[in-house]
């Protein structure tokens, strides 16, 4: 491998926009906006789409991000968001020329502009809740006997996240009903463990913003400790 090719540069990227779709005014803006590694960041034109990226310093690895790195990569995504519909990319996402950059907006690029002009006009809010903690008893003995222990602990394991799915779904069902009509599109995160938030977000016009937080606050859910609305935002749950 050449030493060009050791020391080629690596630009972390952001989001996709279409400039025909963004005011002119928030991508100037973006000159001045420092993400990832404290690194100002810049936009690569292709032929309908832009995406924004930042370089990243010679000999960082980029790994899992640390709450840090995830402020940085969303303050850059909300300043695009600031002036018309973006795209999210996922967090790591990273070429090392404009060339690159171009290729991956051009793979799928008749697919982002529809999702652009979809996306046009819209915002995501959120619902978190903190469910209640649940004494043991209230779930009973496991119903799965066997004479393999393992097998035992994992089918009792698999119904104790199916009962905590129930409960998220029960959570979350009069927000649904009530935000529903609100929104063009919900989406309600998985739960990886009992201890997780329960999250659903809604694709709604950014107009609805105040109309959304208000229709929440009239919500009265049962089983949950602790609501709070989020947003609006850039809809990373809906790309």
């Amino acid at each position: 491998m050449s030493d060009a090719a050791v020391h080629a540069p690596q630009w972390l990227m952001y989001g996709l926009f279409d400039p025909s779709r963004t005011r002119p005014e928030a991508i100037e803006r973006l000159a001045d906006v420092k993400g990832v590694y404290d690194q100002f960041v810049r936009t690569i034109d292709g032929e309908s789409l832009s995406v924004v990226v930042s370089a990243i310093p010679e000999g960082v690895q980029l790994s899992s991000p640390s709450v840090q790195e995830i402020i940085a990569f969303k303050r850059v995504v909300d300043a695009a968001f600031d002036g018309g519909p973006v795209i999210p990319l996922r967090f790591g996402t990273v070429v090392h020329t404009d060339d690159q950059a171009r290729a991956v907006m051009r793979e799928k690029e008749s697919i982002y502009v529809d999702l652009l002009g979809r996306l046009d006009g819209q915002v995501e809010m959120g619902i978190c809740m903190r469910l209640n903690e649940r004494a043991p008893e209230e779930d009973g003995p496991p119903s799965y006997r066997s004479d393999r222990p393992g097998t035992a602990y994992l089918l009792a394991r698999q119904q104790s996240i199916a009962r905590e799915r129930e409960r998220a779904e029960s959570a979350a069902a009069p927000f649904r009903e009530a935000l529903e009509p609100l929104a063009t599109s919900v989406a309600m995160s998985p739960r990886h463990d009992a201890e997780d938030p329960v999250s659903i977000a809604f694709l709604i016009p950014r107009e609805s913003a105040d109309a959304f937080r208000e229709t929440a606050g009239t919500v009265s859910p049962s089983g949950v400790d602790e609501v709070e609305v989020v947003g609006p935002w850039a809809p990373y749950s809906f790309v």
